[in-house]
């Protein structure tokens, strides 16, 4: 069986049969971690788990898609009409 090892004081740090560990996205993949391995003692409801991985997932696509071409495009339209508005001037 796997023995995972995890390092909560100081700097985060997670071992699988004494490898590293890596690959964690964010601190709320994390922070999930440490929770689980915690509380291990006691079952969890499905649907707090639920809810804990919608929320991680939901503030993961936010910051993913925060610089996407939707956001960008009307800061490019706006330097595109001072540009204009220069020239014309």
């Amino acid at each position: 069986m796997p023995h995972l090892s995890l390092f909560l004081l100081g700097s985060f740090q997670a071992a699988l049969d004494g490898l590293p560990v890596t690959g964690f996205k964010s601190n709320k993949e994390r922070a999930l971690l440490a929770y689980l391995a915690v509380e291990a003692d006691r079952p969890h409801r499905r649907e707090m788990l639920a809810g804990l991985a919608a929320l991680v997932a939901s503030l993961y696509l936010y910051v993913n898609s925060y610089l996407s071409v939707n956001s960008v495009e009307p800061l490019i339209w706006m330097g595109c009409a001072w540009v204009l508005i220069r020239m014309i001037k």
